[in-house]
């Protein structure tokens, strides 16, 4: 036997038995527009009125959010109608140019050109880049 144990227990060493230690950890998530209701009590608590601050500058921000939002879309759908507008009159600018071509040729004398007030200008212009390039 070894000299430290022994028989009796009232030589032995007492064992105290220590308590483990706990970790709790609480995450909370929170997602809103505006701030959890126990951060903005927590602001009443250090600024009374500050909930009421908040609560209109919130209100504040909605709405004009909502008025850029309501402009932008205006501005989308007149844009979108100029659009329509200007395809349909480059559309029908080019069947009447198509028509009238045709017509032309079919009838060389139905269209004249002779109420143009350049059109010398024009024959002038060609013969002096015709001369330029020879």
């Amino acid at each position: 036997m070894r000299q430290n144990e022994s028989k009796n227990p009232a030589k032995q060493p007492k064992r105290t038995i220590e308590p483990a230690q706990v970790a709790y950890q609480c995450t909370e998530y929170y997602q809103g527009l505006i701030s959890h209701p126990e951060i903005i009590q927590r602001f009443e608590q250090i600024y009374p009125g500050a909930a009421g601050i908040i609560f209109r500058t919130f209100e504040a921000q909605a709405a004009h959010r909502m008025e850029l939002e309501k402009k932008v879309i205006d501005r989308d759908t007149k844009d979108s109608r100029l659009g329509l507008i200007f395809g349909f009159l480059i559309g029908l600018a080019g069947i009447v140019g198509g028509v009238a071509c045709i017509l032309y040729r079919i009838f060389p004398g139905l269209i004249k050109l002779n109420w143009l007030p350049i059109k010398k200008k024009w024959r002038n212009l060609e013969f002096s880049v015709a001369t330029t390039i020879v």
